[in-house]
């Protein structure tokens, strides 16, 4: 039992940051097996107990009729802080405890194993892991043998100022020199757009690196990645082989719907493998669903399960044609979602003016305002403070010319029953005044959602450099100076969502800010 549920947690570690979007190379590619641990983790934190309905619920429990149980544990923060594994067929049981420094990162992992003869969990593994500042910087594994902790794996991580993971170093530990030694490593690049583009796999091999695999991703300009290829390294030709490749192809919603996986025996020819044609019934993102999204992983294919069907093809060598392997359908249907196309509308002139915005949904839905002078119009209701509709529809919001030289801001909520609620900021400017010549951009801030502090990612910064703080009824909460280490601290602020607005020099950079 040991042995196979250790590969199905492998397998779903694997494949578990397929978790928003399939297209994006950090959910194809490896950061490492301890970091997909802490990730594995994280993500269970997030998907498995993120259960949406009118706000967040927390899973308590996951059973398999005739297979197995799991179960959950949270602490009075919302952490996942135990696991439990049983088969429901057998005596078998596995368990984990996860805990978290005061920022609420997970710092180590404890596993057991049950033992059946002396009836009671043993020691299995420890997991633990350190952090520069929200980064994740080393994982190190201890395994229980001969009772007692023995090193056997460590990893290490460095990032580029961007925050991207650029390096990732394994070693194993030496019990006959009692020291580590080099592994493995992979190396990330990065295109202008921050998608990573590059992937190098290196081995430790007569005390020095060698190469041993290369990943290359291509994108569209939404972001998408449509090609990922793979090589080998052939040592006799010192040359790169290309081994397996994967194109994606996507609807107007960047929504996959095809994809066709090839490999490469010989290294420079390709030969179809598999095929995969999606279908959808109905638009919607993750965050408007009431159950969190996984994705099943069929031979090196990843399934997107938002699709109402998809059919599986895979090539035949002798008819030299696709044929249909597995079809689903229906795969995604009885959903009720409701999703918006932005979270914030930036109003740039005082003047009297009007923007649009999208609702998908399954559902019937009441968009309200906040404010009087902001007004709402689905074609029907025309400037009304409050609308109703049902399923798809274009919103047109309407304000009026705003006064005052200080900007304002207006709070869109849009609710629907057994869906969460959406919320978009409204933002309008003020009259210019005479010394005011200044462009709104967006700036990158972590961690966003926060509790204790937020960092913006600013180069260049002014001595007189101000950060504003609003809360949803554009309420001013926080105004102070933005110090050398471009952070400002937000824990004495209630939890719920806040606008900010940063003046550097002649920039004002606004954006959205959750407190946890």
């Amino acid at each position: 039992m040991k042995k196979s549920f250790l590969l199905l947690i492998t397998f779903i570690i694997a494949s578990i940051n397929i978790n928003a979007q399939i297209t994006k190379s950090s959910d194809f590619t490896d950061r490492g097996y301890f970091n997909r641990i802490l990730n594995y983790h994280n993500n269970k934190n997030n998907l498995y107990s993120d259960v949406k309905s009118n706000g967040y619920q927390k899973l308590d429990s996951i059973i398999r009729p005739d297979y197995s149980k799991e179960e959950l544990y949270y602490d009075d923060k919302g952490h996942n802080i135990q696991y439990l594994y049983n088969e429901l067929h057998n005596t078998d049981k596995f368990k984990e405890e996860y805990f978290y420094d005061v920022n609420g990162n997970l710092i180590s992992v404890n596993g057991y194993w049950w033992e059946n003869p002396s009836n009671q969990y043993i020691n299995e593994y420890i997991q633990e892991a350190s952090y520069s500042g929200t980064l994740l910087s080393s994982v190190t594994q201890r395994n229980w043998e001969n009772n007692q902790w023995r090193n056997s794996y460590k990893e290490e991580y460095t990032y580029n100022s961007y925050n991207n993971l650029t390096n990732t170093v394994s070693t194993l530990w030496d019990t006959i020199s009692m020291q580590w030694v080099s592994y493995s490593r992979y190396d990330y690049s990065y295109d202008t757009n921050m998608n990573r583009s590059v992937r190098l796999y290196w081995v430790w091999d007569n005390d020095q690196w060698s190469n041993n695999e290369k990943t290359t991703y291509i994108y569209d300009t939404s972001g998408n990645m449509v090609l990922y290829t793979n090589y080998n390294w052939n040592n006799s030709t010192s040359t790169w082989l290309q081994s397996y490749k994967g194109e994606y192809t996507y609807d107007v919603l960047n929504r996959p719907i095809l994809t066709i996986l090839s490999g490469s025996e010989t290294g420079d020819q390709w030969t179809n493998s598999r095929k995969i044609d999606y279908t959808y019934s109905y638009t919607c993102s993750q965050d408007s669903l009431i159950l969190p999204i996984n994705h099943e992983y069929y031979y090196d294919s990843f399934i997107d399960i938002t699709a109402a069907s998809f059919t599986m093809h895979l090539w035949d060598l002798n008819a030299n044609d696709w044929y249909i392997s597995y079809t689903k359908d229906k795969y995604f249907s009885g959903i009720t979602f409701l999703s918006v196309s932005t979270d914030s509308i930036i109003f740039t002139l005082p003047e009297s003016s009007s923007q649009t915005f999208d609702i998908k949904s399954s559902t019937d839905w009441t968009i309200m305002s906040d404010q009087n002078w902001l007004s709402l119009s689905n074609g029907e209701d025309q400037g009304e403070t409050t609308i109703t509709g049902s399923g798809n529809a274009t919103i047109t919001i309407i304000l009026t010319a705003n006064p005052s030289t200080m900007s304002r801001t207006a709070i869109v909520t849009i609710s629907g029953i057994g869906v969460k609620s959406q919320v978009i900021a409204v933002t309008q400017e003020g009259v210019p005044t005479n010394n005011t010549d200044r462009r709104e951009e967006v700036i990158f801030i972590y961690p966003n959602p926060s509790k204790e502090f937020i960092v913006f990612d600013l180069t260049n910064i002014s001595e007189s450099s101000i950060v504003e703080l609003f809360d949803i009824q554009g309420k001013k909460v926080l105004e102070q100076m933005l110090s050398e280490n471009k952070q400002i601290s937000v824990s004495s602020l209630p939890k719920g969502l806040y606008l900010y607005k940063l003046y550097n020099r002649d920039i004002i950079y606004i954006g959205k800010l959750i407190i946890e």
